[in-house]
């Protein structure tokens, strides 16, 4: 069955992960939330904890059917990449273990997918999202959580033809 299509707007979550500021939007048909998770004072496991509790109390309160999570891209600096795949593993496990549907977006997807150009910058996703679905906010980690959010809302089929979205495993 194609999430969206046969059930009308459902309850999505975007995850722009970081380890020192996650975007976390839920959209839905009566909610419209955006929050950052910020760390910049923990390290270690402190931050790895502090963020899957925020992440689980939303999936606790807003109980998404399904979650798109910003996919990781390359990293000069190895320990910066070292600590976000810490994060988004500890995210994902906690999405397979609560049974709820996820799926990666390259971050070139969720670019050209909002504003039609693989290669925007911050300021060009800000202004999409602005004129696309009216949303505004001062977090780039916000706005990039919407538009992954606002992709979560697709029919599945169309979600899954998009180049860089994968299924969660």
């Amino acid at each position: 069955m194609d999430l969206g299509v046969a059930m009308g707007l459902i309850t999505s979550m975007g995850l722009d992960l970081s380890a020192t500021c996650t975007g976390l939007v839920v959209i839905g048909e009566d909610i419209e939330r955006g929050q950052t998770i910020q760390t910049p004072q923990h390290k270690g496991f402190a931050r790895l904890q502090l963020i899957a509790a925020k992440v689980e109390d939303a999936l606790e309160i807003w109980r998404p059917e399904v979650v798109i999570i910003e996919n990781y891209a390359f990293f000069r600096n190895i320990d910066s990449f070292i600590r976000l795949v810490e994060v988004g593993t500890v995210i994902r496990s906690i999405l397979s273990q609560r049974k709820v549907p996820w799926y990666t977006v390259n971050v070139k997807a969720l670019k050209k997918w909002t504003t039609g150009n693989g290669n925007a910058k911050k300021p060009d996703m800000a202004d999409a999202v602005k004129q696309r679905w009216g949303y505004q906010s001062p977090s780039d980690d916000i706005i990039d959580g919407y538009a992954l959010a606002k992709m979560g809302q697709l029919p599945l089929s169309e979600l899954l033809a998009l180049k860089g979205v994968a299924a969660g495993v």
